[in-house]
């Protein structure tokens, strides 16, 4: 059933056609599945060709083959620019089929992976336009494509702040974890109504449910009548509601290997007239909304890092000493690429703040950790700003804790 979606967004009207599996019918639980695609910008070749072939390549043909599969996909500039690189062609290829036979929503992110609330505004903005370029690069000839509407902040990280960027960027919705909802209203996230903030819709995954999937590999028939009967006792048995379901595309062959006919092929097979497959954009034209404050947030963040406001543990810690000095580095490098106006450094900067890490030095993978510091030596080395010294300082600090 094709859904026309007429959206006013600021000076942009959206003129979109969704074909989604299931009709429309009343008291219709909406399920919106969305896969996060990212690999960092400094990842091993062999690594991604492994992934490649354990998840990327046997998921998608998945996609194609079943009947009812349609997911939101979002995809970071990165790991399109690795496929290219390595001349991935044909995972670009099954990625444009997809798109062109209306089995995935694209969405974008960042298009090397920042944590959005953690980067000056511009660079959120920066970030997203890159990525939507990436995007037209690879899917700009396929049919049906245009620039998504949809924002994925990285890590769904989110302040409420990080909305005013993503409008500069003609975005219209963008989601976060439901966790800091929970805990800031002490009530339930809507089912039946679309939170609204600063004219952007805010979705919110539901952790219980996407972890469900992601760490207790339930089997997918049972899934879909437990998410029926939760759905039915959350909003009652009269009601269109709709859940939110995001989680890493990895989830499905690379990090459990029997996924997708454990999980993904019983699933999709339950799907009948009172349960459907959706994207937000759909959303937003079946439900009402309601303006309200979301809270910060991110899919890493606790009950207990919201107590104590520690929202981005993984990634800015500040009992952490290296995440400490990391973020002092990227502050100063911000400083240097904003002042010398030198788009080659500009450019390393972009793939210098990937989140990665941070997060890599958080479970004490300091190797990992440490695989970014090129980029920032590149931008010290080519600089005579006044500020080098102390990029220089900050970067030895770094290798020093990276022993």
């Amino acid at each position: 059933m094709g859904i026309a979606l007429f959206i006013k967004h600021d000076m942009v009207t959206a003129e979109r056609s969704f074909t989604n599996p299931g009709i429309q019918e009343a008291d219709m639980i909406h399920v919106v599945f969305g896969l996060h695609m990212y690999q960092p910008p400094t990842q091993f070749p062999h690594i991604l060709e492994k992934i490649k072939k354990e998840s990327y390549e046997p998921l998608l043909r998945f996609i194609l083959a079943h009947e009812k599969a349609f997911f939101n996909l979002d995809v970071c500039g990165s790991v399109l620019e690795l496929a290219e690189k390595h001349g991935h062609q044909d995972l670009l290829a099954l990625l444009r089929e997809a798109h062109a036979r209306k089995k995935i929503n694209l969405v974008s992110t960042g298009c090397y992976h920042p944590i959005f609330p953690l980067i000056p505004a511009e660079m959120v903005e920066r970030q997203i336009k890159l990525n939507n370029e990436v995007l037209q690069r690879v899917f700009g000839g396929v049919a049906h494509y245009q620039k998504p509407l949809g924002v994925f902040p990285p890590e769904m990280a989110f302040t409420p702040d990080i909305t005013e960027p993503m409008k500069n960027t003609l975005a219209l919705w963008t989601i976060t974890e439901d966790i800091g909802y929970y805990d800031f209203y002490r009530e339930s996230p809507p089912a039946d109504e679309i939170l609204k903030y600063n004219e952007m819709y805010i979705f919110l995954r539901s952790n219980m449910w996407s972890c469900k999937i992601a760490f207790d590999e339930p089997h997918g028939r049972q899934f879909a009548q437990d998410l029926k009967r939760g759905m039915r006792q959350w909003v009652g048995a009269n009601t269109d509601c709709y859940v939110v379901l995001w989680m890493d595309l990895e989830t499905f062959g690379h990090h459990h290997p029997n996924m997708i006919g454990h999980f993904l092929s019983p699933f999709l097979d339950s799907m009948n007239g009172e349960m459907k497959l959706s994207c937000p954009e759909e959303l937003i034209t079946v439900f009402k909304k309601r303006n309200r404050i979301v809270p910060p947030c991110s899919w890493s963040t606790n009950y207990q890092d919201f107590q104590y406001r520690n929202y981005f543990p993984l990634w800015n810690n500040p009992d952490n000493d290296f995440h400490k000095m990391w973020w002092h580095l990227a502050r100063l490098a911000h400083e240097i690429i904003s002042e010398d106006r030198n788009p080659v450094l500009l450019s390393l900067y972009d793939r210098a703040i990937y989140s990665c890490q941070t997060w890599q030095y958080a479970f004490n993978n300091k190797e990992l950790a440490g695989l970014g510091l090129p980029y920032f030596r590149e931008i010290v080395q080519n600089t005579d700003h006044p500020l080098k010294s102390d990029a220089i300082a900050a970067i030895r600090i770094l290798e020093r804790l990276l022993k």
